[in-house]
């Protein structure tokens, strides 16, 4: 999926082909083993915090919403529907496997998923960056921008009271 994207999308050059020969595709479809991995690698994380800290309160954040039903392919977004599909699956298993570690270690949650639930790419206000091609910005695209940073940061402000 990446790959077809940045040589579909990124300049010709030697970079743009070294770099495309580095991301994987196609990437495959979480498993409930894959979710339960990431859930005990969180609960791990919470469990060092709490070792290091005691008395620390503990949130773990999931990610924003990048695609949605209503995100479609495009400049921003350079990708079939098939793989759209798969980017939706695994932003679907990563939310289980926060949901699965905040409940196995008592830490608390913002469902930044949640929040961002009408803010993907393909809404009017997006609080994630589309695909870029140029290399240095490549590693920005898809994640949050500085309205998705300030709705997380409200979010925080709002659970910590």
């Amino acid at each position: 999926m990446l790959a077809a994207a940045w040589r579909e999308h990124a300049p010709a050059s030697p970079i743009a082909t070294l770099v495309a020969g580095m991301v994987s595709d196609p990437v495959p479809a979480p498993t409930s083993a894959d979710v339960e991995r990431t859930a005990d690698g969180l609960v791990l994380v919470v469990d060092e915090v709490r070792t290091r800290a005691p008395r620390a309160r503990i949130v773990l954040v999931d990610y924003l919403t990048a695609i949605s039903d209503r995100t479609v392919a495009g400049r921003d977004v350079p990708f079939p529907a098939a793989d759209l599909t798969q980017a939706r699956r695994i932003q679907a298993a990563l939310r289980e496997a926060h949901l699965v570690a905040a409940d196995r270690s008592g830490a608390e949650l913002l469902s930044a998923s949640s929040l961002s639930e009408t803010h993907a790419l393909g809404d009017p206000a997006p609080w994630v960056f589309g695909f870029f091609t140029d290399l240095d910005r490549i590693g920005a695209s898809f994640h949050p921008n500085a309205e998705g940073m300030a709705a997380v940061a409200e979010g925080l402000r709002e659970l910590l009271g």
